[in-house]
């Protein structure tokens, strides 16, 4: 299924990949991620980030970790790329500072719990 230029990418259609990435504890980047889908350029690495982002917002309002927190950054040593985490200090998730400070940190702590819910089943319905 290719997914035409300028299209917006539904933030669902994410769940099929992530979910199998969190529940083995890895990660997956953004740019494999556009692979999958197909998507067509341009902006291809734009269209998930703000997919990404939907879907971070959709987890909060539903009390589930980001499970966005599995996708990340090649160019940034394998963490997510600043946005993401400047989105979660807005919804409260992170400090910002200390995620400035040590993303790794931050990170490892939000994936470990990401690849828990994961595997106790709690994105399961965000998967349907």
């Amino acid at each position: 299924m290719t997914i035409k230029p300028r299209t917006k990418l539904a933030p669902g259609a994410l769940v099929p990949i992530l979910l199998p990435v969190a529940r083995a504890g890895r990660t997956i980047t953004y740019q494999d991620i556009a692979a999958q889908l197909e998507l067509v350029p341009p902006l291809t690495i734009h269209r998930v980030t703000d997919a990404l982002e939907a879907l971070t917002r959709a987890d909060a309002a539903a009390g589930r970790p980001p499970l966005a927190a599995v996708a990340v950054s090649r160019a940034r040593a394998g963490v997510p790329a600043p946005g993401f985490f400047e989105l979660l200090g807005r919804l409260g998730w992170v400090d910002p500072g200390i995620a400035a400070e040590d993303p790794e940190r931050a990170h490892a702590a939000l994936h470990r719990e990401v690849v828990a819910a994961a595997r106790a089943g709690v994105f399961d319905s965000a998967a349907q």
